[in-house]
């Protein structure tokens, strides 16, 4: 998988999990416990998102993680050999 559709993967989840819980914040004024699986629900997927950004971020020859701010197509801080 490339180091683009990881990236895009992670943002994805992490977006949808913000939509949740804004959604909650909403749908809070009017029922007051319909929201609360909603935070539930928004909660895991960012928690989700987390995991998986440690998880797929990391040099595909040392296995080093490689932090959010690595470039693709450039270069492991750890082992020195290029990113896909």
């Amino acid at each position: 998988m490339s180091s683009k559709m990881k990236n895009l993967i992670v943002l994805a989840v992490g977006a949808f999990s913000v939509l949740l819980i804004l959604l909650a914040g909403w749908l809070r004024g009017g029922n007051g416990e319909s929201y609360r699986l909603l935070v539930v629900i928004g909660s895991a997927c960012f928690i989700l998102a987390l995991v998986l950004e440690h998880l797929l971020f990391r040099c595909p020859h040392c296995g080093q993680y490689l932090g959010r701010k690595f470039v693709p197509g450039g270069y492991c801080p750890h082992c020195g050999k290029e990113l896909d």
